[in-house]
């Protein structure tokens, strides 16, 4: 037996009544002799007229940070290395990059996703050059650059860390779902069944909800989300 639980959720808005939704999701697997619990983070594309569902993504059970950013209209959801008390992301693999108003996957390489964002060495800097040190020196003096920004209006700069140039691949097993679009009627009903499912204590947008604040005399849980507040 499959149950999923919702354990927080976030969104970014980029166009009227139009925003990116992220739920965190554990996933609890129940047989006669074991219990498996996983955990993913799954974005849909709330649009006017319809939710698209984008990709599920399986936090990585090592503690792997997964960061994600909508920059310019294209969504980018990546691992990250932390570099303590710095104000950009070092990338060490890319997840996704998708097209949020074309509604497509984009496949490129990581270096040419983060050039396209706008980050990342200039070109001219980016030819190769035969001594490591300066190759080394070169990324220094950039990431030097990066620190000494201090108006980034939330944007955080990413640094290709990657160890493959390689395009990405989209998963198989979810190309089917990201075909079928459902109405947002629908996806509210999926997100308060998620809701009044969890446990009691959830995490939306960085605040802790406690389920029996909604909950009525008649100890019915009211839909909290209606189609109203996913703007």
């Amino acid at each position: 037996m499959k149950e999923e639980k919702l354990i927080g959720t976030s969104s970014i808005p980029y166009q009227e009544n139009c925003t990116i939704q992220v739920l965190n999701i554990k996933e609890i697997t129940t047989t006669k002799h074991r219990r498996d619990e996983r955990y993913y983070a799954d974005f849909y594309n709330v649009t006017d007229d319809c939710v698209y569902f984008i990709d599920r993504i399986e936090l990585d059970p090592f503690c792997t940070t997964l960061g994600y950013q909508l920059i310019n209209n294209r969504l980018v959801i990546y691992n990250y290395d932390i570099v303590e008390g710095k104000k950009y992301h070092v990338v060490n693999r890319i997840l996704k990059y998708y097209d949020v108003i074309d509604n497509i996957s984009l496949n490129l390489s990581a270096n040419d996703i983060i050039t396209e964002l706008g980050f990342n060495l200039p070109e001219k800097d980016r030819k190769r050059v035969e001594l490591v040190s300066e190759r080394l020196k070169k990324m220094d003096d950039y990431l030097e650059y990066l620190d000494s920004i201090t108006e980034l209006d939330g944007t955080i700069p990413l640094v290709d860390n990657t160890k493959k140039k390689k395009k990405f691949i989209n998963k198989k097993k979810e190309s089917k779902k990201m075909l079928n679009t459902i109405s947002r009627e629908e996806f509210t009903k999926y997100f308060t069944k998620l809701i009044t499912n969890s446990d009691r204590d959830i995490k939306i947008n960085q605040q802790v909800i406690n389920i029996n604040d909604y909950k009525d005399d008649g100890q019915k849980v009211k839909n909290v989300f209606s189609t109203k507040n996913m703007k």
